[in-house]
């Protein structure tokens, strides 16, 4: 009688009949399919802990809507808290690979961590779903058949952001953000969409991460006395910026302007201090799309919460898997049929249908959103179907 290992590796096993030496399938035993792990490496605490938690039931419910099993295979998650700490991330990614065995790893949010996953991904061929930090080159410069994102690059959001700007009438900015790869980047695209017709950038303002003392910052924001503010901040940094700003009497003095990250999933604890602020994003609360209108609704039965972009983004996290695994009937020994068929993949997201762009990173639209209330408010599409521009991919 052959043993079930829980997690059976590729191995020779002596055939019942005739004695003949047969290999195994990859993780599969005979019989019943070993269970699918996914390695969820996402913050649990600190800054970023409620965008993992949301990622994570966003994952949760599109497996449970498919039934609890990805490809015919009941799934089992193996799960790190990576703490926004980009220090810990080698470890922690070799953990799941080597230790845990993961079918894929699953993260992150912190742009830096992220590139850390990117890097074991690559050096062991383990396939990488991010659900969420933008950093440019995980399908840039590092781009490679086997990692995969379903939230946007940093540029994707914040490039629209310069034209919307500048046509309000804005000639003249000032961006603010934490130094690190997220903030740059973002940024950056802004800055590279605002240039672009015609607008000029007075100063970049940074600080550490996480700090979040803005108060010299902001002093200087009134001296220079730019049209516009734009900025880069998620989680607590989003809260207390966004608070701090009001307070400080800029609100209603120079517009303050950024991705959506600085009002989604923000808005309760901001309160007064951003009704009125104007962002771009792939999604908005409450889109007018009957996928959308579903899937909340199923998020707020699931967890007692509303739903923000990161539930979305780790719920279109599922939906690919499902899509994936489903083509080759949960076997990842199959590596180039699964890539091909997630390459292929038509995601009905709340978001509204995306498709991925050759580097895996989603054709989205970016919408402009204003906070009416406590919504992110879609007012227009601020860039219809945008692809990043994947610069230094091979695979584009």
């Amino acid at each position: 009688m052959i043993r079930r290992h829980r997690r059976p590796s590729r191995r020779v096993i002596l055939a019942a009949a005739g004695g003949a030496l047969l290999t195994a399938p990859a993780r599969f035993a005979f019989g019943q399919p070993a269970k699918l792990k996914l390695g969820l490496m996402l913050p649990y605490t600190g800054t970023y802990a409620q965008l993992g938690e949301a990622i994570t039931d966003g994952l949760k419910l599109a497996v449970t809507e498919a039934g609890g099993k990805l490809g015919g295979r009941e799934v089992e998650f193996a799960v790190v808290d990576d703490e926004s700490e980009p220090a810990k991330a080698p470890e922690n990614a070799n953990k799941l690979v080597t230790r845990d065995r993961v079918d894929f790893l699953i993260g992150t949010v912190h742009s830096g961590v992220a590139m850390a996953m990117v890097k074991v991904a690559r050096d062991t061929g383990t396939m990488l779903v991010i659900p969420n930090a933008g950093a440019d080159a995980a399908t840039g410069a590092l781009c490679a058949p086997n990692i995969f994102r379903t939230s946007f690059s940093n540029w994707q959001p914040a490039f629209p952001m310069g034209k919307v700007a500048a046509d309000r009438g804005h000639k003249t900015a000032v961006s603010l953000t934490w130094q690190y790869a997220a903030g740059e980047e973002s940024t950056g695209g802004f800055k590279e969409g605002f240039t672009a017709v015609g607008g000029t950038i007075l100063k970049e303002l940074r600080l550490p991460f996480p700090n979040v003392e803005f108060q010299p910052l902001l002093t200087e924001i009134a001296a220079l006395k730019p049209d516009v503010v734009y900025a880069f901040f998620a989680g607590g940094g989003a809260v207390k910026l966004v608070k701090d700003y009001a307070a400080a009497g800029l609100k209603d003095k120079i517009p303050l302007v950024g991705p959506g990250f600085l009002t989604d999933g923000t808005l309760p604890a901001q309160g007064e201090a951003a009704i009125g602020l104007e962002t771009t994003l792939h999604y908005g609360d409450a889109l007018d799309i009957p996928k959308n209108a579903a899937f909340r609704e199923a998020y707020k039965k699931a967890t007692g919460r509303d739903a923000d972009v990161y539930a979305v983004q780790g719920y279109d996290t599922g939906q690919l898997l499902a899509i994936g695994l489903g083509a080759v009937k949960g076997d990842t020994s199959a590596r180039n049929e699964l890539v091909a068929a997630m390459e292929a993949a038509q995601i009905d997201s709340p978001r509204g249908r995306f498709t991925l762009s050759k580097a895996h990173n989603p054709i989205q639209n970016i919408y402009l959103r204003k906070v009416v209330g406590t919504e992110n408010r879609v007012v227009s599409v601020a860039h219809k179907a945008l692809a990043d521009p994947a610069r230094g991919c091979k695979l584009a």
